[in-house]
């Protein structure tokens, strides 16, 4: 396989999982539909920045730790996000 197509394999493969979740855990149990567009596009967003990060051989650990030190909010879950310094 080419390095295309394992990318958009990957991708379809998370947006199918997120949907999944997203319509079988989240919305019967919350039936809120403010955030359903704001998980499916963070899973989005996390998975092209894994797989920059991949493929640019940082590792996925250091990333982790980019993506955490520069998004807080993401980890705690605080709506609005402290200044980074």
């Amino acid at each position: 396989m080419t390095l295309t197509s394992e990318f958009l394999l990957g991708f379809l493969l998370n947006l199918v999982v997120a949907i999944i979740i997203v319509r079988f855990i989240y919305y019967p149990k919350t039936q809120d539909k403010h955030f359903v567009f704001t998980f499916v596009a963070f899973n989005t967003v996390i998975y092209f920045v894994f797989s920059l990060l991949v493929s640019i051989e940082i590792g996925d650990w250091r990333g982790l730790w980019t993506f955490s030190r520069y998004f807080p909010c993401c980890a705690t879950g605080l709506t609005r996000c402290p200044s980074v310094k």
